[in-house]
């Protein structure tokens, strides 16, 4: 059975997935498990909470949640960057923070296998940031990858 994963930032994702995820069974009769990656580091509580409690109700395999370490991790290699290159330390981006970004992004693809197994096929908003990116450059063969509305 393949995966696949929402690389999500808002509640109303999960529904706007959920109906493409509809759509896309009526054309293909293989089963997939959906799973939920939640990235946004403002996300409030009772916003995580919904996008459980809509995971649940609307039948996904699961949320992964990556607002913890791995998101602190992110900002925190990202404001390096725009701090080097600001002060001119490109030389110091280039070996250290490169590096720590090539890095997380490896720990990432590490734990969604570890959680969920391969993902074939990846849904993320229109309009996406840098941040959505970051997670989807993250993941290894991915086959697809479908656009979703956001909001």
């Amino acid at each position: 059975m393949k995966n696949r994963l929402l690389i999500c930032t808002t509640p109303t994702q999960v529904i706007f997935a959920k109906a493409a995820i509809k759509k896309l069974q009526k054309m293909n009769v293989r089963k997939c498990r959906d799973y939920i990656l939640i990235i946004h580091p403002e996300l409030s509580r009772d916003n995580k909470k919904l996008i459980h409690k809509l995971a649940k109700k609307l039948d996904y395999a699961g949320v992964l949640d990556f607002t913890g370490e791995i998101l602190n991790s992110y900002l925190k290699i990202t404001t390096n960057i725009r701090r080097n290159i600001y002060l001119g330390n490109i030389n110091k981006y280039f070996q250290n923070t490169y590096r720590e970004y090539y890095n997380l992004q490896k720990k990432i693809n590490i734990i969604v296998k570890d959680k969920i197994g391969n993902v074939d096929a990846v849904f993320y908003r229109d309009n996406y940031a840098k941040i959505d990116e970051f997670f989807i450059t993250s993941l290894d063969n991915i086959n697809k990858f479908y656009e979703i509305e956001d909001g």
